[in-house]
């Protein structure tokens, strides 16, 4: 297992908006709200978003080394709180 696996794959929640340098924040687009996310995803894979209106979606699945790079992110800052 690597050290920032995840085992419950909802664990991270995002209470704060989620802002892409030149995009804004990141809403749902089911609801378009643009907090109350959480993550899934584990070490490398590509981050899957949760909002509380019941909506899954992939972020930036044009783009699967950015959510990547967001899933590590987001793993990195969970264990920072945590």
């Amino acid at each position: 297992m690597e050290e920032f696996e995840l085992l419950d794959p909802w664990s991270i929640e995002m209470l704060a908006p989620i802002v892409v340098a030149g995009e804004g924040p990141m809403a749902c687009p089911g609801c378009e709200a643009v907090t109350g996310f959480s993550a899934g995803g584990r070490w490398g894979d590509v981050v899957r978003m949760r909002c509380r209106c019941g909506r899954d979606w992939l972020p930036f699945e044009d783009d699967p080394e950015l959510s990547r790079e967001l899933m590590k992110e987001l793993i990195i800052a969970a264990q920072s709180e945590g």
